[in-house]
């Protein structure tokens, strides 16, 4: 790759902020295929980090958090069962760039870096004549880790630079704020406009916005804080960074806390998706999106609140914290209204969207091509999916529509749903009630086999993905307030 095709933050702080940002997206990185592909669609991939399905208007949720999302829903297609390949940040959204479960792209946590060869869905893109582009602010998606790559420009930094949070400070000597306790939709949303103004206009664009909110602390702008509870008076708050012992492991025993808590979340659900509208808006005023922008809104996880005596997300596989909205639109491609009930995985978008702007299959890529279920005629070739986190000594999971096993990598204790009957996954089968159940034990001793081989084959590509980010100091100290480094 050309060094002048990607922008670092170093180039970015030399050249001066914005006017670097100008000079990548001028139409300098070159490509064969622009002037060619002025009928393909742009592409707007927006991530809402956190954001559990069952949170969602369109997926039932009875208090209106998210109109702009359910919008969406009804001007294209909803995939009811729609599940991330992790719990939580750094190894779902490199699964989604990489069409590769966790173990297989190797960035499980954030010690380790992407190698060079593994094909991305940016890359891909710009192949196919896309300006790429990525505006986030969640250090667990560091350009250090290897998200920037295939990307004309991935902005991970500018808005810590531009207001006085100093994330990576992490309210040490200087007393500033970290970034999980303020707000960043509105800063993100007007950063992407900036970006979406200064695209190529020989060149379709893919933009992919990560909109930070809701993840903890549950910190809601002042009107959005009481907007889904206006009756509490307790001590209970959205802070659960900094309390002290292992921040997925906090306990609201009073339910009038939990629910105050929820609604904090919730308000954040709103923020974001009011911003996410707003966005929107803008966009069309300006002409910047049109019929021809093919969007996608979906998340990196979801979120616990004791469920199963948990909180915050990363440490387990249930339900709450790997089912994920999903909706596409492009209208007049994609039907308006329609629900996929098909269970699909965040590692098939990098397959469905160059089908969709009639890319052939990248080579590497493991998900499945969606695109013959959105008109309502296709199938998908799988029964099964598999889900994977690293941390606390790791978990992993099967899935299938009707069942569920998982297995905890540390202890190999192993546990068996019938989502039909348990769908909340409250009535685990384990012992000799799993190895008895004529469904659950087949499921089980397949899940323990593929762990074992999947283990194996990342053992031996350990070097290859062991390669150190250069994450600086005040990097990983923001991460160990955040609870992603112990």
């Amino acid at each position: 790759m050309n060094p002048a095709d990607n922008l670092s933050r170093r180039d970015f702080l030399k050249l001066g902020g914005v006017a670097a940002g100008m000079l990548a997206t001028s139409g300098l990185v070159g490509s064969a295929l622009a002037g060619e592909n002025q009928t393909r669609p742009n592409i707007l991939m927006v991530m809402v980090d956190t954001l559990r399905a069952d949170h969602v208007g369109c997926y039932g949720y009875g208090s209106p958090t998210t109109p702009t999302i359910d919008a969406l829903a009804k001007e294209g297609m909803r995939f009811e069962n729609a599940f991330s390949a992790s719990s939580w940040t750094t190894p779902s959204v490199m699964s989604a760039f990489t069409s590769l479960l966790p173990r297989e792209h190797g960035v499980v946590d954030t010690t380790r870096t992407l190698p060079g060869k593994v094909t991305t869905l940016a890359g891909q893109l710009r192949q196919h004549g896309y300006h790429t582009c990525a505006v986030l602010c969640n250090p667990c998606a560091s350009a250090k880790m290897g998200f920037d790559s295939g990307f004309d420009v991935y902005d991970d930094f500018t808005i810590l630079l531009n207001t006085e949070l100093n994330v990576f400070d992490v309210m040490g000597e200087s007393g500033q704020r970290s970034i999980n306790t303020v707000t960043t939709s509105r800063e993100i949303a007007d950063l992407s406009l900036k970006y979406l103004r200064q695209s190529p206009d020989n060149k379709p664009w893919f933009m992919f916005v990560l909109l930070f909110d809701p993840h903890a602390d549950y910190v809601p702008p002042r009107r959005y804080a009481r907007m889904f509870d206006t009756g509490y008076h307790g001590k209970a708050s959205g802070q659960v960074y900094g309390l002290g012992g292992n921040c997925q492991t906090i306990q609201w025993p009073d339910k009038a806390d939990r629910d105050h808590v929820i609604s904090l979340y919730n308000g954040e659900i709103r923020y974001a998706d009011d911003e996410l509208g707003r966005f929107l808006q803008l966009a069309k005023a300006e002409k910047l999106l049109n019929d021809n922008t093919l969007m996608v809104v979906t998340a990196d996880h979801g979120e616990e609140f004791n469920e199963h005596g948990g909180s915050t997300h990363g440490h387990s596989l249930y339900e709450e914290l790997v089912r994920i909205p999903l909706v596409m639109r492009w209208p007049g491609r994609i039907p308006a209204g329609k629900v996929c009930p098909a269970q699909v995985q965040s590692i098939d978008l990098a397959p469905t969207l160059l089908s969709l702007i009639g890319a052939p299959a990248a080579q590497g890529f493991g998900g499945r091509d969606l695109s013959p279920l959105l008109n309502g005629s296709g199938t998908l070739d799988r029964e099964k999916i598999m889900l994977h986190t690293h941390l606390n000594q790791g978990v992993a999971a099967v899935r299938t529509p009707q069942l569920k096993v998982i297995e905890q990598l540390g202890s190999g204790e192993v546990s068996g749903f019938d989502l039909r009957n348990d769908p909340l996954e409250q009535e685990p089968l384990a012992g000799e009630a799993l190895r008895q159940h004529a469904q659950l034990a087949p499921l089980a001793a397949e899940l323990v086999k593929w762990n074992s081989e999947a283990a194996t084959a990342f053992s031996k590509r350990k070097a290859e993905h062991k390669a150190k980010p250069q994450l600086t100091a005040q990097q990983i100290k923001a991460l160990k307030a955040m609870g992603y480094v112990h």
